[in-house]
């Protein structure tokens, strides 16, 4: 007997979530983390735009908002519950994660 395990539906309950001008440096982003998925949107007058949706290898412990020096956008820098991080920038030119 074999068993398939699958996760059928994406989270949808809200585990952080924090404000940045990550998309642009006009822009006013808000990021949300559920589970394993970051969920980027833009803030504009109409409301919530949704930008970019995508997974995370691991389960995401903590998200914070870091910008460099001289640099005009922020980055983000996560953590997994395993104590992995990576620092995301997000390139306006493909619409992707870098």
């Amino acid at each position: 007997m074999y068993n398939y395990v699958v996760t059928a539906h994406k989270p949808s309950a809200v585990h952080l979530s924090l404000t940045a001008n990550f998309t642009g440096p006009k822009d006013k982003n808000l990021i949300v983390t559920k589970s394993n998925w970051l969920v980027i949107y833009l803030l504009t007058p109409e409301g919530l735009q949704p930008i970019l949706e995508t997974a995370i290898y691991g389960r995401i412990a903590a998200i914070e908002v870091i910008r460099s020096p001289g640099a005009d956008k922020d980055s983000l820098c996560l953590l997994t519950e395993r104590l992995k991080f990576c620092v995301l920038d997000y390139d306006s030119t493909t619409g992707e994660l870098v």
